[in-house]
């Protein structure tokens, strides 16, 4: 359709440009409503599975966090060293967990070996990340948040204060 809106003339055709315009916001609308419940769907699915994962839920309630919003690996600097974690934004709560899986992938990644066989023998396929333990390592309480800031270089330091 937006081939046919780029070659029509508005001019000559005001009608028919203004249909193929209303036509293209209409499967935007459609096309961002269907990707919005596919993403809500697979935050469900990955919110019940948070539920076998997790090992150490150190007290927090799981029926008070409210939906998954986001999750995201994230890489925090510590000292000298890179730390992974995955991190989950519910409504209540920023949750940070340590991945088994990725301290195994980082240690088979230095020695070079690196095992294909999964728990039953049978050899699994390594571009399907096994489903392994995630350990709280961190939680912030959206309600705890007072400020936000935005890095603008992260080489200096320096943060600018956005305000609310």
């Amino acid at each position: 359709m937006k081939q046919l809106l780029r070659y029509t003339d508005q001019a000559e055709n005001p009608h028919l440009y203004s249909e193929l315009e209303a036509g293209i916001a209409s499967i935007e609308r459609v096309t961002s409503r269907v990707n919005e419940t596919k993403r809500e769907q697979e935050n469900i699915s990955i919110q019940k599975e948070l539920e076998k994962r997790i090992v150490n839920w150190k007290e927090i309630d799981r029926l008070k966090l409210g939906n998954l919003l986001l999750n995201e690996t994230f890489p925090v600097l510590m000292g000298e060293k890179e730390r992974i974690f995955q991190c989950f934004l519910f409504q209540r709560m920023l949750m940070c967990c340590r991945d088994d899986s990725l301290l195994k992938d980082k240690k088979s990644a230095k020695t070079m070996s690196m095992s294909k066989k999964g728990k039953n023998g049978k050899i699994r396929d390594s571009s399907v990340p096994a489903k392994s333990a995630l350990h709280v390592k961190g939680r912030l309480y959206i309600r705890d948040i007072r400020d936000i800031y935005i890095p603008q270089d992260r080489s200096t330091g320096i943060y600018p204060k956005i305000a609310h």
